[in-house]
């Protein structure tokens, strides 16, 4: 409906903006979770794009002017209506994950932001995206969705870019949490070495007791 509303107008404002309506509808469907809530905060925001088309200066980036928006309309209209803390349980450990994570991929080409957001998202990643706290989900979004860089999350937020890295870092500390055992399974992870010790005494120990049981008179 979006996509046909602004694609068919004549104005060049809006022919430009439709350039980016599927980029800013995905990140307001992943911020509301509801189809028409995501249509509803995407006409809001480019209604406002519209009215406010004159601030816009020629040459600076439009895509990231028009996140800015979307990002001022969702957190008015429902952030701040819906405030979710973020419960962060601090004696979980996630050296052992955090470590592996990182630098033991099993495609050596795979990079963090494009290792479970590559392609569509399955059920066990969205399902984890979902459950992130809004500020955490929003930054990873517009990083590892939308590929803005941390200074223009910055401008994008309204805050410093330690804010943004910090969100970012604990957003994708809490994705690593949720999604450590599907990367495994999904070969995107080599298992711990911790977790494959344990995994391999558990199978040792299953094959002690067969011996054993077909040992027995």
């Amino acid at each position: 409906m979006l996509g046909f509303l602004f694609g068919k107008s004549q104005d060049p404002f809006l022919k430009d903006v439709n350039t980016y309506l599927d980029s800013l509808y995905g990140t307001a469907l992943r911020l509301t979770r509801n189809p028409a809530d995501a249509e509803d905060l995407v006409q809001e925001a480019l209604t406002k794009a519209f009215r406010a088309r004159e601030q816009f200066i020629s040459g600076t980036d439009r895509k990231a002017w028009l996140f800015k928006i979307l990002t001022n309309t969702f957190i008015n209209n429902y952030h701040r209506k819906r405030r979710e803390a973020a419960f962060l349980d601090d004696s979980f450990d996630f050296s052992d994950i955090e470590e592996h994570f990182v630098e033991t991929w099993a495609d050596p080409a795979a990079t963090l932001p494009n290792g479970p957001f590559s392609g569509d998202m399955s059920d066990e990643v969205r399902q984890a995206f979902d459950a992130l706290p809004a500020d955490f989900k929003l930054v990873v979004d517009l990083i590892d969705l939308q590929e803005f860089s941390y200074s223009e999350v910055a401008q994008i937020i309204g805050c410093p870019i330690g804010t943004v890295m910090s969100r970012l870092h604990r957003g994708r500390k809490l994705l690593q949490r949720a999604l450590y055992d599907y990367a495994v399974r999904e070969g995107i992870l080599r298992p711990s070495k911790s977790k494959q010790d344990s995994a391999d005494g558990e199978v040792t120990r299953i094959e002690d007791r067969r011996k054993r049981k077909v040992a027995e008179p």
